[in-house]
């Protein structure tokens, strides 16, 4: 080479905690509960975006359907969230359900995704 290296500089190693073992194992129901005020502020968000609407005659057409979908994509994300929610509280029962039975010597049952979606629904 024609540069001789003189001091030599460590490089520096970048990684990405989402698949770094460095990090830990991730928890849902630890996640959830952390960011569980995030659902209220969707909440408050949701109601501030309806004041808005209702007062919208002054607002031009395109500033009305763009408050529209936001507030459709709001209200779409709090019902997959609370959809979320009871879908683990039904499989957090048949888990409990599933090793009082193993406990007491009966065969567990172990629902389809689809079984348990439809519990849900």
């Amino acid at each position: 080479s024609r540069h001789r290296e003189v001091v030599p500089v460590k490089k520096v190693v970048r990684r990405d905690p989402r698949f770094s073992d460095v990090s830990g194992e991730f928890n849902d129901s630890y996640f959830r509960q952390s960011y569980k005020f995030l659902e209220n502020y969707q909440e408050s968000e949701i109601a501030e975006i309806r004041k808005q609407l209702k007062k919208s005659k002054k607002m031009s057409e395109a500033q009305r359907r763009s408050m529209q979908a936001a507030l459709t994509k709001l209200q779409q994300m709090r019902s997959s969230w609370r959809r979320r929610q009871t879908q683990d509280k039904v499989t957090s029962e048949i888990r409990k359900a599933n090793r009082a039975k193993i406990r007491q010597g009966q065969t567990p049952f172990y629902p389809s995704k689809r079984a348990v979606k439809e519990t849900v629904a």
